[in-house]
């Protein structure tokens, strides 16, 4: 008898995922999947995982992110800004929960940086609009594509904000943060 589902859940969820990013990058045209022009994914997850952490309480599914993950602003759109993650080798993250700011701003994007697919940390990106840019948190953390590190990602062991910023700043040229 199985006393706790959700080891075994990570487990064939992060393989599931994983597998659909080997094909995913596989494809000719994988911006579609994987890239600047796979808005449908936050479409998706904004509106699938809020209904599904209502009828699944257990999992966090969707939640509301601490001022600690704030990295700085970009005075460019959230459309510029994913292109500039694409072209430092970022790729869209759609096996994340879905997060919102305390005012009820909901991410425009979600973003993973891994130095493979199978890499163990992995640096999450998400972006959301503001008056005339895009607003910028992160965090690092354990893999949600690593069956082996999965279950580590969502008890969130290793979860680091402050890390993720570093990151992300040493990642992308100094001269996209507007800090002001």
């Amino acid at each position: 008898m199985i006393h706790d589902p959700i080891p075994i859940a990570a487990a064939v969820v992060s393989t599931v995922a994983l597998l659909a990013f080997i094909w995913a990058l596989r494809q000719p045209r994988n911006t579609r999947y994987l890239g600047p022009a796979a808005d449908y994914w936050e479409t998706l997850r904004s509106v699938l995982l809020p209904l599904l952490a209502r009828r699944v309480p257990r999992i966090k599914w969707s939640y509301t992110l601490h001022e600690r993950e704030y990295v700085g602003r970009i005075d460019e759109s959230p459309e510029e800004v994913e292109q500039l993650l694409w072209e430092h080798g970022f790729r869209r993250m759609p096996l994340a929960a879905y997060k919102t700011l305390s005012d009820g701003t909901g991410e425009v994007g979600s973003w993973a940086w891994r130095e493979s697919l199978t890499a163990d940390k992995q640096l999450h990106v998400m972006l959301f609009p503001d008056q005339d840019g895009t607003t910028v948190y992160a965090h690092a953390e354990f893999s949600a594509i690593n069956p082996v590190v999965a279950l580590k990602h969502y008890r969130g062991v290793g979860y680091d904000p402050q890390a993720g910023a570093e990151q992300l700043r040493a990642k992308l040229p100094s001269g996209v943060w507007d800090d002001r």
